[in-house]
């Protein structure tokens, strides 16, 4: 911040790296944010899962999705392992519904 209280584009840059970008693909937001340095960036990934699932074919599910769940169980920091606990049940149903026909949740309710 410079003396007089405004933003100048030091701040600017700084302000862009805690952003969070959705308009970019599944696929890239994976390998961009599954990776940030940022404990923010990863959370907010696992958070995303099950949209991301949606979006991806199961193949990129086991390529892009799977790879990022098992670094974050492992995950040095517990509040991005606690955010993939709690979105564990989400994760599993949006990858199920990739794989099971629509009929077997019409039936199983």
């Amino acid at each position: 911040m410079s003396d007089f209280g405004y933003f100048d584009d030091d701040d600017e840059e700084e302000v862009d790296q805690l952003l969070y970008d959705t308009s970019i693909g599944a696929e890239e937001r994976i390998e961009k944010y599954g990776s940030s340095e940022l404990v923010l960036h990863r959370v907010h990934l696992i958070k995303d899962i099950p949209e991301l699932c949606t979006e991806l074919e199961y193949s990129g599910v086991l390529a892009h999705v799977l790879p990022f769940m098992v670094r974050a169980v492992e995950d040095d920091e517990a509040v991005v392992r606690q955010a993939l606990a709690e979105e564990l049940v989400s994760v599993c149903l949006a990858i199920l519904v990739q794989v099971t026909p629509p009929l077997f949740f019409v039936c199983s309710l």
